[in-house]
């Protein structure tokens, strides 16, 4: 089994955006192996219809995300045997698209996802600044004494 990432398939939604389905598996020991599928859903900032109410304007979100936002999801499955490392991803997939689909195809999926992340982001941001300012100031505290 070679050890390399493969696109395996892309699903279209009716939302707009793809589901990219990646083997990521690999053998381990014993014939044996570790099976990972890497489902990801890539989406354009500048692209996505975000509610009037949105926290942040499209340009706002791009200069703190950059221009595209990944939904990831992996799945990984341990000591699989090598002959069935495809039926495994096959299952592995129906599994992803039963409980993921509906969610994932909703139209305003995207807009959510992103502002949740340039949430998370601009928080960790606010508190990385809060934090180097704390710093320097009392750096410059230690160096007048």
């Amino acid at each position: 089994m070679p050890e390399v990432n493969s696109l395996t398939e892309i699903l279209e939604l009716g939302n707009g955006l793809e589901i990219h389905f990646e083997d990521r598996s690999r053998l381990t020991v014993a014939g044996r192996c570790q099976v990972v599928l890497r489902v990801s859903i890539p989406m354009d900032v500048q692209k996505v219809r975000y509610p009037q109410a949105a926290a942040a304007s499209p340009e706002e979100i791009r200069a703190t995300l950059g221009s595209h936002v990944d939904y990831c999801f992996e799945k990984v499955r341990n000591f699989i045997a090598q002959e069935d490392v495809p039926a495994t991803l096959q299952q592995m997939k129906r599994e992803f698209l039963d409980t993921h689909l509906a969610y994932v195809g909703k139209p305003e999926f995207p807009a959510q996802v992103i502002l949740k992340k340039f949430t998370t982001v601009s928080e960790e941001n606010r508190i990385r600044e809060a934090h180097e300012e704390a710093v320097r100031k009392r750096d410059s505290e230690d160096c007048e004494r």
